[in-house]
Order: C-alpha cells, then sequence, then structure tokens
C-alpha cells in the first residue's frame, strides 16, 4: 500500500465511525450479495462511453471481475495497471494517464459537452 491507499483506508475508517456511515457501508457491502442488486443483465443496455479502470492484483475483486464487465458493456475499454483494489490511489499519475484521453475522446464526439455526459 502507498501512503495515498493507507489515506483513502483512514477515511473509510472515519466515515464508518458513527451509526450513519456504519449502516451505510453496511448496506453497500451487503449490496454485493443481494440479487436485487445484480445489474449484469442490464450491463449491455449501456450506451455511454465506459472505461473499466482495474488492478491487476486486486485482492477484493480479482481481474475477471473487470473483463466480464468488459466483455458485457458494448464498447467498453478495459485498462489494467499493475496495482491491487485502488489504481486511482496506488498509482494516480498512471491512472490519470488512461483517464484524460478517455475523458477527451468522449468530449471530442460530435455533440457532447459536459452537460450532454
Amino acid at each position: 500500500m502507498t501512503p495515498h491507499d493507507e489515506a483513502v483506508v483512514e477515511r473509510a475508517i472515519r466515515v464508518a465511525g458513527n451509526d450513519i456511515g456504519r449502516a451505510t457501508y453496511s448496506a453497500l457491502w451487503h449490496s454485493f450479495n443481494d440479487p436485487r442488486y445484480d445489474l449484469t443483465g442490464r450491463a449491455t443496455e449501456i450506451a455511454a462511453p465506459t472505461l473499466i479502470v482495474w488492478g491487476r492484483r486486486d485482492p477484493v475483486l480479482p481481474l475477471r471481475y473487470g473483463r466480464k464487465a468488459h466483455a458485457l458493456i458494448p464498447g467498453s475499454e478495459l485498462r489494467v495497471l499493475p496495482t491491487g483494489h485502488l489504481p486511482f490511489s496506488t498509482a494516480p499519475e498512471q491512472f490519470l494517464d488512461v483517464v484524460r484521453p478517455f475523458i477527451e475522446s468522449a468530449y471530442a464526439t460530435p455533440g457532447a459537452s459536459p452537460s450532454t455526459k
């Protein structure tokens, strides 16, 4: 873990330090196993430009889940970074090197603007 990762974990712990935070955190984790929140069947309906950034060494959600999401979302782009669960935090420059061009290309689409994306 990098110092950035440690800061993210510390913030998550702080947020979970009160009743509302604990309830939110608990509901979030429980939703992962609740079939009512499984949107896999609707992934093919996503029409917006979609970038999936995944950490190759993610111990929480292995890369196979990123590959599955990529396979299900038409036209999506999958970029894999040499990180764990927090690519944006572990490797912020690499993350931005992937995200910036994607955002720029999404807004370069005719008729696209921040208000329509």
